[in-house]
């Protein structure tokens, strides 16, 4: 009868035991999945802050890059319309009509290849129908 009392008592601290061992496996799980959770935190609010400065440096370059737009297309207008207002200088003529003359240059009219087939000494002969 002692024995089985003493076998009763061991096996009733084998069993708290375990349950101790459980309960601290359990509460080990907890912490690990709590710290797991806040460098999982972490790390997405690094993303969100890296993901925030780079829209930040997106606006900032659209931001540039309008105004230079506009400068841009404000310039041309400007150009434009300053050509159209002010007549060409005499340099401008010459450069202009000179690039019309090489742009044309081997092409002759008519009249100056009759012209010409004339000052020859050519004849030509027109056919009647």
């Amino acid at each position: 009868k002692l024995q089985e009392q003493m076998d009763m008592q061991m096996a009733r601290q084998l069993e708290e035991e375990m349950a101790r061992d459980a309960q601290r496996m359990n509460e080990q799980i907890a912490r690990d999945a709590e710290i797991a959770k806040i460098y999982a935190e972490e790390e997405l609010q690094m993303l969100i802050n890296s993901l925030d400065r780079n829209n930040e440096t997106i606006d900032k370059i659209e931001l540039i890059n309008d105004p230079v737009k506009y400068q841009d297309n404000y310039a041309k207008v400007l150009k434009y319309q300053s050509q159209q207002r002010k007549p060409l200088s005499k340099k401008q003529q010459r450069e202009f009509y000179m690039s019309v003359l090489r742009s044309h240059a081997g092409w002759k009219t008519k009249a100056e290849k009759l012209l010409e087939d004339h000052k020859a000494g050519r004849k030509h002969n027109k056919l009647s129908i």
